[in-house]
C-alpha cells in the first residue's frame, strides 16, 4: 500500500513583493491532501482519503461535474482541469478564475463569487482535483473517510 502526502507547491510568477497575486489574492500556503490507495488501485473507490479531500470531490461533484465532466477531464465546451491545476499559478489562478470567470478559447466560466459553498470549499475542491492530477488518486467516487 502506498501512502501519499502532498504540500503542493506554489508556482512561480503569480505573488509580487506584497504577497498578492495580481488579482488581489493573498498568496498563502497551497492545501494539502493525504491519499492511500492499495499499490495496483485503479478506481477511487479503493483509496483513503483524508475529509478535506473527499469535501473537494463532494463539491466538484455538485457544482463542477456538470460542465468540466465526472472526472475533471473536460466536457463540451468546459476544459479539463487535471493539467491546468498544476500548470502556471494553479492554487491562485483556480481562485482567480473561480472568483472572476473567464472567458477565453474553451468557452465561457461564469464567476461563482455569489455561490458561498463554493468560495468556502474552493481549498478542499483544489485538494480533489490535485490529488486527481497528480496521478495520487484514480477516478471513480472515493469512500468516504473514516471517522
Amino acid at each position: 500500500m502506498r501512502v501519499i502526502v502532498v504540500a503542493l507547491a506554489l508556482v512561480s510568477g503569480g505573488a509580487n513583493a506584497a504577497g498578492t497575486d495580481p488579482a488581489g489574492m493573498t498568496s498563502g500556503e497551497v492545501p494539502r491532501y493525504e491519499v492511500s490507495c492499495p499499490s495496483a488501485a485503479t478506481a477511487a473507490e479503493r483509496c483513503e482519503i483524508d475529509a478535506g479531500t473527499y469535501a473537494g470531490w463532494a463539491f466538484y461533484s455538485r457544482y463542477c461535474e456538470s460542465c468540466h465532466g465526472r472526472d475533471a477531464a473536460g466536457r463540451g465546451a468546459a476544459p479539463g482541469l487535471l493539467d491546468r491545476v498544476l500548470g502556471e499559478g494553479g492554487y491562485h489562478r483556480m481562485h482567480f478564475v473561480v472568483a472572476n470567470g473567464h472567458e477565453g478559447v474553451d468557452g465561457i466560466m461564469p464567476s461563482w463569487a455569489h455561490q458561498r459553498a463554493v468560495v468556502e470549499h474552493l481549498d478542499n475542491i483544489y485538494r480533489y482535483l490535485s490529488a486527481r492530477a497528480n496521478g495520487d488518486l484514480p477516478a471513480g467516487n472515493p469512500r468516504p473517510p473514516e471517522e
